[in-house]
């Protein structure tokens, strides 16, 4: 095999790959602008900063200094 048969199957090898990269790419560009993707990964976020501020509380109230602020006392 000469370099210029070389060339040609290289050549060949980085074009094929080029296009999987543009194929993925696109891919990824139709995901990320459709709208209920959006909306989803909205609605993901939320939950999940509802679910931390619980978690803050029950920590807080689990240490007993938010009773403590509020006066609640157990008995």
């Amino acid at each position: 095999m000469d370099t210029r048969e070389r060339d040609v199957r290289e050549n060949n090898e980085r074009k094929n790959n080029f296009e999987g990269a543009e194929k993925m790419a696109e891919a990824r560009r139709r995901e990320r602008s459709d709208v209920r993707t959006r909306k989803m990964n909205r609605l993901w976020m939320w939950l999940g900063v509802v679910i931390l501020v619980f978690l803050l509380l029950v920590w807080i109230f689990g240490i007993g200094t938010f009773e403590d602020l509020m006066n609640v006392f157990n008995g």
